[in-house]
């Protein structure tokens, strides 16, 4: 069973999550803010996280940072509903699985959610199908693509 973590101000996100997520059969732990989730992880292995942008304490690109430099091959999906072309690109700079705009359609995150589980098992699929709902990121996604077709940097 895999186990996410979830990472929310917002109280009614992680218990609708957290719902969604044991119906779907996978355990899921919750943190309120950045700080929190980072003691959680360093005690607990996760296989997946999902983190909201903008939080008190610690935002989610600070988490981030924090998460890719101690546990880089677990998978973050960002949800916020403070979504932009800046921070949507820049998550991807720094490793961010998948981006998604709230309010978020629950098939595209349960999507998201297998794509990463199946990422984090298996590298060469993170980028696979991607699904994300803002367009900054697929630009981003495919500027990459054509640079490294052309072989230009």
């Amino acid at each position: 069973m895999a186990r996410i973590l979830i990472v929310d101000d917002d109280l009614r996100i992680p218990i609708m999550l957290k719902e969604l997520l044991k119906m779907e059969g996978y355990e899921s732990v919750s943190a309120a803010d950045g700080r929190q989730a980072l003691e959680l992880i360093k005690g607990e292995p996760f296989d997946l996280i999902i983190t909201d942008l903008r939080m008190p304490q610690m935002d989610g690109m600070e988490f981030l940072r924090e998460v890719k430099a101690n546990k880089p091959s677990v998978p973050v999906i960002m949800i916020t509903a403070y979504a932009s072309d800046i921070t949507a690109v820049e998550s991807v700079q720094l490793g961010v699985f998948d981006y998604i705009a709230k309010p978020f359609k629950v098939e595209a995150l349960l999507d998201a959610i297998e794509r990463g589980l199946a990422a984090g098992k298996d590298k060469s699929r993170a980028t696979e199908k991607y699904s994300g709902n803002h367009g900054a990121i697929k630009q981003h996604l495919a500027k990459l693509t054509a640079t490294a077709d052309t072989g230009c940097t």
